[in-house]
């Protein structure tokens, strides 16, 4: 095992809480009615995909109007509302020590996933930290953030490892290995029919054996 890809929100970090508090904020303070239960089963899609599914607008202008909200409140604040799954850190001290390749790869911004991984004072452990906006509009999918990021970079023997179904859609659309690990906000888990990692220390057991 030469190269890893961690996925962030369910995976490494809960910022369910500052997520959850800013998108309710928002679309309290713009009068929006909230259609669908606010909870960590939404975190992991785009933003723009999030409002969409919460509030049902499809009005383009207003949905650009209240993602830009959010970003101003979560950007500004919300973000610092962010814990890591225990034993996270000594995973990433394991894996780093080892001599692994570690990156991340994101449906997050990159402006708040900075914040946040310079807060916890993660960035020498990663090689590279890549959100969906990290190359412009032409990334449209985390599929094809990991597929550039696989080519770019000549990544051979990789894993992405997440939480969620999609990101076992995304690995198999660019063709990596998929570890799924049970402790982050995993919808729809339960329909996942390969072997899923219940621990960091399990996980890092797992990898040594490939």
């Amino acid at each position: 095992m030469k190269n890893i890809i961690f996925d962030m929100d369910g995976t490494l970090l809960d910022s369910s809480n500052g997520v959850l508090n800013s998108l309710r904020q928002v679309l309290i303070d713009n009068n929006v009615v909230i259609k669908k239960t606010i909870s960590k089963k939404i975190i992991g899609p785009p933003l723009r995909e999030t409002i969409v599914h919460l509030t049902e607008i499809t009005d383009e202008k207003e949905l650009d109007h209240l993602v830009d909200c959010f970003k101003f409140e979560y950007d500004s604040k919300g973000y610092k509302d962010t814990t890591i799954f225990k034993d996270i850190d000594v995973m990433i001290l394991s894996l780093y020590e080892r001599g692994i390749n570690l990156y991340i790869a994101t449906n997050k911004r990159q402006n708040p996933t900075r914040k946040i991984i310079n807060m916890l004072g993660w960035d020498h452990f990663f090689k590279g930290i890549y959100s969906i906006d990290s190359f412009g509009s032409g990334i449209k999918t985390k599929g094809e953030l990991l597929a550039l990021l696989v080519q770019s970079f000549n990544l051979e023997d990789c894993t992405y490892i997440g939480d969620q179904i999609d990101d076992f859609h995304a690995a198999n659309y660019a063709k990596l290995e998929y570890m799924m690990v049970d402790w982050g906000f995993g919808a729809f888990i339960n329909e996942f029919d390969r072997e899923v990692v219940l621990t960091p220390k399990e996980l890092v057991l797992s990898l040594g054996n490939k």
